[in-house]
């Protein structure tokens, strides 16, 4: 599928934006939201594990998602929900991040187009 080996090269992009980053640079704020890399990188991982789930696991996945849609319907900002599922910080998400985008999307090169999976919202 060629949305997956798409999304697997602006992940490796992003991949070398961040390499030269020591772990203090993780905590500054960046123009999104003034988020800092950190929460960026906690979101991104947070979505991909999803999609990875979608695909892979869908009982998982609708198991993960119930909780996270419940705290945002109480208010809970989307940094909240996603560091309690990885509280991992700076180098140590950085791994989990370029392990997890690997593996979603190696998941969906090996997926049928035609399938379709459940995501948020949707049946």
């Amino acid at each position: 599928m060629q949305q997956a080996s798409d999304f697997l090269a602006e992940s490796e992009a992003l991949e070398q934006l961040i390499q030269p980053l020591q772990a203090s640079d993780f905590a500054r704020p960046t123009g999104f939201k003034s988020w800092t890399f950190e929460k960026i990188l906690r979101h991104l991982h947070f979505w991909n594990h999803m999609a990875n789930l979608a695909l892979t696991a869908p009982d998982d996945f609708q198991a993960a998602l119930k909780p996270a849609v419940e705290a945002m319907m109480a208010g809970k900002t989307l940094p909240e929900i996603e560091i309690v599922a990885f509280p991992q910080t700076d180098l140590e998400l950085v791994s989990q991040w370029q392990a997890g985008f690997r593996e979603v999307a190696s998941a969906y090169q090996q997926a049928d187009p035609s399938d379709r999976v459940a995501w948020v919202g949707l049946a």
